[in-house]
């Protein structure tokens, strides 16, 4: 189902953040692991289903108790190999510059700590 469903245009890094996925026309939270994010759009993993198009927000953290609000649409929802969690592929849909810049400096601060840990890890 995964391959078929590959139609990304950017670069995905793999990444492990707690976040929460707000769907919007329904006003529920879904406690969610970030498994993967593009410039473009992101992977998310939850017990929640989500429809293809529901409008979402995705609360990614920031520092200290602060997180951003990422808006995105859902391109895709299935649910796990014998598991209760979903998959749930969002292309990012920013509302401002801000969103856009959070998303960009996110992955290159993920990037570079990764970066930093493989450079520490060869030099132990």
């Amino acid at each position: 189902m995964q391959d078929q469903l590959e139609k990304r245009s950017q670069t995905r890094f793999s990444v492990l953040e707690y976040v929460l996925a707000f769907q919007n026309s329904s006003n529920i939270f879904a406690r969610s692991l970030m498994v993967d994010i593009s410039l473009r759009g992101c992977q998310i993993r939850s017990r929640e289903k989500f429809d293809t198009g529901d409008l979402i927000s995705i609360h990614i953290p920031r520092e200290a108790d602060e997180s951003m609000e990422i808006h995105a649409e859902v391109k895709y929802c299935y649910k796990l190999q014998d598991d209760a969690i979903y998959a749930t592929g969002v292309c990012f849909k920013p509302k401002n510059r801000s969103e856009s810049m959070f998303i960009a400096h996110y992955i290159y601060d993920k990037l570079l700590s990764n970066k930093n840990n493989i450079f520490n890890e060869n030099n132990e």
